[in-house]
This record gives structure tokens, C-alpha cells and sequence, in this order.
């Protein structure tokens, strides 16, 4: 849809089911293919889906993709923090 053209694609899931798409997320990366992904869940914090909803390393690995922006927003507590 996107290299047709007219369309910007999105696709929205919890950050931790990103594993599943991350090839088609690089190479869109990689192509400059203007997409949106959108990512709940994004944080340990998170415990009532328990151990296997946690992502730890999914935030790095899009943070260092080429031709990528990540944005992640946060409240007053964490931006204290960082």
C-alpha cells in the first residue's frame, strides 16, 4: 500500500508481539516506506499480563534501527528519572 502510494500504512499491538513483525519493520526502516507503528504495553511495569508480556530488550533493538524514529511517552515520575 505504501510504495503504491496515497496510503500511510499502521499497525498497533503490544511492544513485546513486535518480535513477530520485525523484519517488515526494518525493511520499511531501511526503504524509508513512510509507516506508523504504535506499541502499548511497553513496560514491566505492566505485571497483570504477566512475565511473558514484559519487553526488556524490543525498545533498544527500535531505538537502533536505521531510518527509525521511536518515540515513547512518559509522565512527570519518569522523565524525573531519566
Amino acid at each position: 500500500i505504501a510504495l503504491h502510494g496515497g496510503f500511510v500504512p499502521y499497525g498497533a499491538t503490544f511492544l513485546m508481539f513486535m518480535e513477530y513483525a520485525r523484519n517488515a519493520v526494518r525493511m520499511a526502516a531501511l526503504m524509508k516506506i513512510r509507516s506508523i507503528f504504535v506499541y502499548t504495553h511497553d513496560s514491566i511495569g505492566l505485571g497483570e499480563d504477566g512475565p511473558t508480556h514484559q519487553p526488556v530488550e524490543q525498545m533498544a533493538s527500535l531505538r537502533v534501527t536505521p531510518n527509525m524514529s521511536t518515540w515513547r511517552p512518559c509522565d512527570q515520575v519518569e522523565s524525573a528519572v531519566a
